[in-house]
C-alpha cells in the first residue's frame, strides 16, 4: 500500500501545475505495468470496473478520494480512489471521470490492482488523463 500511497501523492503534487494531460503513475508504478496484465476496461451500467464490484471481493476507501482539475479551471475533472480489500490484501488505484452533479461520479477510466507485495495483478484503461470538453466548462 506504500507505493500507491506515494503515487498518489505524487499524482496530486504533480496536478498542481495547469496541463491538459496527466500522468496518473509515478515513472516508477509506470515501469510496473506489464502489457501481459492488461485487460479491456470492463465497466458495469453504473460506469464502475466490473473487476473491482463483482465477486468475493469487499473493497473499501484506503484513504481519502483526489480530486484532479487538470487545466486548473475551478471544474472537477477526475476523482481518484486509492482502495484497499482487507481479506486479500489487494490494493486498487482507480480513477473516475466527475460526475456532472455533487456525489455523482462518470465512468471509470483507468484501473490498477497490486497483491501485498506491491506487484501488479492486472490494469486496464488509459492512465494518461486528459481533459475532456464539457459543457459549461
Amino acid at each position: 500500500m506504500r507505493l500507491l500511497g506515494v503515487g498518489l501523492a505524487c499524482l496530486v503534487a504533480c496536478a498542481g501545475v495547469a496541463s491538459a494531460q496527466v500522468e496518473v503513475l509515478t515513472p516508477g508504478l509506470l515501469t510496473r505495468l506489464d502489457a501481459a496484465k492488461e485487460r479491456p476496461l470492463r465497466l458495469d451500467p453504473g460506469g464502475d470496473v466490473v473487476r473491482l464490484v463483482a465477486g468475493g471481493a469487499r473493497w473499501e476507501e484506503a484513504g481519502p478520494p483526489q480530486i484532479l482539475d487538470l487545466d486548473r479551471d475551478g471544474v472537477e475533472d477526475f476523482v481518484v480512489f486509492l482502495m484497499a480489500d482487507p481479506g486479500t490484501g489487494e490494493q486498487a488505484l482507480v480513477v473516475h471521470e466527475w460526475g456532472a452533479a455533487a456525489d455523482v461520479f462518470g465512468k471509470a477510466v483507468f484501473y490498477v490492482v497490486f497483491d501485498r507485495q506491491d506487484e501488479v495483478l492486472e490494469w486496464g484503461g488509459t492512465h494518461r488523463l486528459t481533459v475532456r470538453p464539457r459543457p459549461g466548462k
